[in-house]
């Protein structure tokens, strides 16, 4: 529960989760840099900016509101690296006019199941 006056609540737990949930898709979908860069988002390029401006504008209880805040930032940007992610894994296995599966060159249709064996074709 929040101290009573604090700007921080337990809402920017959902967010944090899906700042997460992202991480693992991006590391899961083969996307090694998205991951990186969304996961030193929160703690880096977004929590430390956060902190010197919230503190200058509204003192102690800017410092509490700045994590609530790079943690709402950070899950939009990284909703927003996961959007690109996912259009970018559609587009490469099916066929944007039709939505069928795109063929490999030995006539095997590719899916998510398929690709790490498909990777290292000639």
């Amino acid at each position: 529960m929040p101290v009573e006056g604090s700007p921080v609540d337990s809402g920017s737990f959902t967010y944090f989760g899906f700042y997460y949930l992202s991480t693992n898709f991006l590391q899961a979908s083969g996307n090694a840099g998205g991951a990186v860069i969304v996961s030193v988002l929160r703690q880096g390029a977004v929590l430390i900016p956060c902190l010197y401006l919230m503190e200058r504008l509204f003192g102690f209880r800017g410092i509490a509101a700045a994590y609530t805040i790079s943690d709402v930032l950070s899950a939009a940007a990284a909703a927003a690296v996961c959007i690109w992610q996912y259009h970018m894994l559609k587009s490469k296995f099916f066929v944007p006019e039709t939505g069928e599966r795109k063929e490999d060159g030995y006539g095997i249709k590719s899916g998510a199941a398929d690709y790490a064996g498909n990777c290292y074709k000639e």
